[in-house]
């Protein structure tokens, strides 16, 4: 996907290790291109993940599942669209943190959940799995774009707890779906248009769990990115803090529509991987149809009429 349109966000981002734990096994990453048409093509890259399964698992199997997942997407890749990346980025991440749990006994139980937002024109696209949340705060209304992917979440889905019975349930953390798992896997994949002056949040179950929706409205209409991250985590920590706490405030800006010169991207194509192949492909193809056609001369000068 490429577009004319450049993003202009304003984003801060926090980790605390809370109150009980010994290892923060969040992560978070991000990856603002410095070439301008990978700018134009993948974008901006914000992530949060939520390691799991102790004994030095947990903050390995976020830091792998972020770094594969960012280095996948931004991989040399012409054809795909944004979602398309995003799908193949997950699966390499899952796949990743599978083989390193193993490759190590000792990490068996190892997995991480991941969300992501990718800031590209006038679009946001949302990667998502487990319970880290997405959310957007748009003229003062405050949506939660992911849905969680554990069993308290389809119970308060269904309409069977309340928000506050979700949140504080002693079988809140456990979830159906993460970076690490054998077999079938998928990540939902959100796309919403982005204007002026929206906020996104994106943050691990430690505030979540923590600050009910309207605690986390409040405090990101009244502050900008850095201070809403500040006053986010202390909240979160002076009312639970029971776990790791992590978010990223996004504010975006403005969406600015500045054309690009059609020669940059002529030559940003010609230079990359996919097409040098397909040149390379178009040229022996070409070389076996002048061959076929040089012997079909032949044959037919040497038929009697």
């Amino acid at each position: 996907m490429f577009t004319s349109k450049r993003t202009i966000l304003k984003v801060d981002m926090k980790t605390d290790v809370g109150n009980s734990r010994e290892v923060n096994e969040d992560c978070f990453d991000f990856r603002i291109p410095q070439n301008e048409f990978e700018l134009r093509t993948k974008g901006q890259l914000f992530a949060v993940a939520d390691g799991m399964g102790g004994h030095a698992a947990g903050d390995v199997a976020s830091r792998l599942a972020l770094e594969t997942f960012i280095d996948c997407y931004y991989s040399d890749s012409m054809s795909e669209t944004v979602e398309a990346n995003l799908e193949n980025a997950a699966c390499a991440a899952n796949g990743r943190v599978s083989e390193e749990a193993r490759r190590n006994p000792e990490k068996k139980d190892m997995g991480s959940t991941l969300t992501s937002a990718v800031f590209l024109g006038d679009t946001m696209h949302v990667a998502h799995v487990g319970d880290s949340r997405a959310y957007l705060l748009r003229d003062g209304r405050l949506t939660q774009i992911t849905r969680d992917h554990s069993w308290v979440g389809e119970l308060y889905r269904r309409g069977a707890l309340t928000e506050d019975e979700a949140r504080n349930h002693p079988m809140g953390n456990i979830i159906t779906r993460y970076m690490g798992r054998d077999g079938k896997f998928d990540a939902d994949i959100y796309k919403e248009r982005i204007t002026p002056h929206d906020l996104v949040l994106l943050c691990s179950d430690g505030l979540s769990n923590a600050l009910n929706a309207g605690q986390i409205r409040k405090i990101l209409l009244r502050h900008g990115p850095s201070r809403a991250c500040a006053r986010l985590i202390a909240l979160a920590k002076r009312l639970d803090g029971s776990d790791n706490i992590s978010a990223i405030v996004i504010r975006v800006k403005r969406v600015e529509g500045e054309s690009f010169p059609f020669w940059k991207t002529f030559r940003h194509v010609v230079g990359s991987r996919r097409f040098q192949i397909i040149l390379l492909m178009c040229a022996v193809g070409m070389g076996f149809l002048l061959l076929a056609a040089r012997n079909l001369r032949d044959i037919v000068a040497r038929i009697p009429w």
